[in-house]
C-alpha cells in the first residue's frame, strides 16, 4: 500500500515579464511616432438674436421642406435650375448670398445650389437655417 500519493498534473506557469516589456516597448513606440498637431483656436462671430440679419445686401435662396427653391423671396420653377441660371448670370461675383434650407429640406438641393454658385465665381455664401416650430398640444 502507497502511503503517499503524486501529483501526476503539471503545473502551468506564465511568466508575464516578456509581456509587459512588450507592451511598454510598443508604448514608446506609438508615443514616439504619434504626430502632434498644434491647434489654432477660431473665433466665430456669435448670433446675437435667433434672427439676425447677416447682411441688407446679401442675396436670400431659401429652400422648403419639399424643396423648392426661393430667391428673395420670389418662388423659382419646379425645374428651378434654367431659372436661377439666368438670374445667378446677372450677379456680379462680388455678391454674397445666405442658404436658408428648412430643416428637412433634401440635402442634394442646398449642395447643388452650392456648387452653381461657386462655379459662378461667387466666393461669399452663407447657410442658415429654419428652426422647426413648436406646435402647443391641444388638451
Amino acid at each position: 500500500m502507497r502511503l503517499s500519493r503524486r501529483n501526476n498534473r503539471e503545473t502551468f506557469a506564465l511568466d508575464l515579464t516578456t509581456c509587459s516589456d512588450i507592451i511598454f516597448t510598443l508604448l514608446i513606440f506609438y508615443i514616439l511616432t504619434q504626430s502632434f498637431v498644434v491647434q489654432v483656436p477660431v473665433d466665430l462671430p456669435k448670433l446675437e438674436s435667433e434672427v439676425q440679419n447677416i447682411s441688407s445686401t446679401a442675396q436670400r435662396i431659401e429652400i422648403t421642406e419639399n424643396g423648392e427653391v426661393s430667391w428673395n423671396n420670389e418662388t423659382l420653377p419646379t425645374d428651378w435650375k434654367p431659372a436661377f441660371a439666368k438670374k445667378l448670370a446677372s450677379m456680379p461675383p462680388e455678391s454674397s448670398f445666405v442658404i436658408v434650407a428648412h430643416h428637412r429640406a433634401p440635402a442634394g438641393v442646398a449642395i447643388e445650389l452650392l456648387d452653381r454658385l461657386r462655379l459662378a465665381g461667387i466666393g461669399s455664401v452663407a447657410f442658415g437655417g429654419i428652426t422647426e416650430k413648436t406646435e402647443k398640444a391641444e388638451p
